[in-house]
C-alpha cells in the first residue's frame, strides 16, 4: 500500500513525463521499489484532478446496521436452531452473506449451522447415534454381499438369484450367449470369477 507522499510523487511524475509507463520507470529508479500499479495512478490522477489532493475521501455510505441484524438473527437462531441460512434469510428479508457474516463475526457461531457451544460433530448422543448407524450399514452390506450366489461372466455384477441374474442378462447382454448357469438352473452356481486371459 501506498504512502500519501508516494501518490502525490506519482502523480506529479505522471504529470512531468507525460505517461505512466514513463513515471512507474521513474518511480522505480528513484524510490529502488516496484512501482503501483496503473489503475491506482489513474485513479490518484483523477482524484488529484477533481479535488486538488490525493487523499482518500471520506466514505459517504451508510454504516452497516449490523447491531440491529444481530439481535433479530440470533432471536431467530435461538427460537430455531435448526433453521437454515436460506431459510432465515428468506424470512428475515436480510442477504444470505450478511447472516453468514453476523454469524460468524458478531454472533461468534463455531458453524454458521451450529449453535454456540456445539462442535462440527455435535454432541456425544449424536456421535453414538451415527457410530450405530455407520455399523448397520456395513453389516447389511456384509448380509448383502454374502447373499449373492451369481456373478455376470460379462461385467462381474453380483447377482441374488437366477431370474434377475436371467433378465440382468437378457437386457444388458443381448448379443452374447447365455452362460451354463442360466442355461441349466439346476447345475450350482459358480461363483469364482473367471480365469484371465492373456
Amino acid at each position: 500500500m501506498s504512502t500519501i507522499q508516494e501518490k502525490a510523487k506519482i502523480v506529479r511524475l505522471v504529470h512531468e513525463c507525460g505517461s505512466i509507463a514513463k513515471a512507474q520507470r521513474r518511480f522505480v529508479l528513484e524510490q529502488n521499489k516496484p512501482a503501483p500499479h496503473r489503475h491506482s495512478i489513474r485513479r490518484w490522477v483523477k482524484q488529484f484532478e477533481e479535488t486538488g489532493s490525493v487523499t482518500k475521501k471520506k466514505s459517504s455510505g451508510r454504516p452497516r446496521r449490523s447491531v440491529e441484524r444481530a439481535k433479530i438473527i440470533r432471536e431467530a437462531f435461538h427460537n430455531c436452531s435448526k433453521m437454515s441460512i436460506r431459510t432465515a434469510s428468506l424470512e428475515l428479508n436480510i442477504p444470505k452473506s450478511s447472516i453468514h457474516r453476523i454469524l460468524r463475526e458478531e454472533l461468534r457461531y463455531s458453524n454458521a449451522n451450529v449453535m454456540p457451544g456445539k462442535t462440527k460433530e455435535g454432541t456425544k448422543e449424536n456421535k453414538s447415534e451415527t457410530e450405530k448407524q455407520k455399523r448397520l450399514v456395513s453389516n447389511d452390506q456384509v448380509t448383502a454381499a454374502t447373499s449373492f450366489n451369481f456373478i455376470c461372466t460379462v461385467c462381474m455384477c453380483f447377482m441374488p438369484d437366477v431370474e434377475t441374474y436371467r433378465e440382468h442378462f437378457e437386457s444388458q447382454h443381448p448379443n452374447t450367449p447365455l452362460p451354463e448357469e442360466l442355461i441349466d438352473p439346476d447345475a450350482p452356481p459358480d461363483v469364482s470369477p473367471p480365469p484371465v486371459l492373456n
